[in-house]
């Protein structure tokens, strides 16, 4: 299913692109994936058997209407091809590929309390020494965290978490 999405994604991308389209495309399936992962009567409706394809095509026509044609017709072919739960993994393939064209790097920082602004300054430009200006930074706290520090850039994490730290002691102690 993962090469679907990733071939998918792509042509998508492609096509977009070719129409000066990419905005408004990659906009429009960020908004039907969240309607998708929100909205159990509108996933019911792209899977049951119930309800004919040719229904189903002039339900999402009235109700979606508005779409760029070329998300319409992935929706169209999507439901069709019975695959419509790619949906959301196919609406972020679709912003990965434009961030990756786009040459912006995306980085988040995970702590267990929210870091003071002077701290998330400093390590904001860090980051940017390293990995250049068009860098989109910020911040989540995770209260499941215990402490320290953990950064996610782009695909990369660095866990300088304590229950990471802790983890490679267990391991360190059981091996010996």
């Amino acid at each position: 299913m993962r090469d679907e999405v990733n071939r998918f994604s792509k042509a998508m991308y492609s096509i977009a692109e070719k129409q000066n389209e990419v905005a408004i495309v990659g906009g429009a399936l960020n908004l039907l994936a969240q309607f998708y992962r929100k909205n159990g009567m509108f996933r019911q409706l792209l899977i049951t058997r119930r309800v004919e394809l040719a229904q189903k095509i002039e339900i999402l026509q009235k109700s979606f209407g508005d779409l760029p044609k070329l998300v319409f017709a992935m929706l169209e072919i999507l439901v069709e091809a019975r695959q419509s739960e790619i949906l959301p993994k196919l609406a972020k393939q679709f912003h990965q590929i434009r961030e990756e064209k786009s040459g912006l790097v995306n980085a988040v920082a995970f702590s267990a309390v929210k870091l003071d602004d002077s701290l998330l300054e400093k390590i904001e430009q860090n980051l940017k020494s390293r990995f250049g200006e068009n860098l989109n930074f910020s911040q989540k706290v995770e209260s499941k965290m215990l402490g320290g520090l953990k950064l996610r850039i782009g695909d990369t994490i660095v866990d300088g978490s304590i229950s990471s730290r802790m983890d490679k002691l267990r391991v360190a102690l059981s091996q010996s």
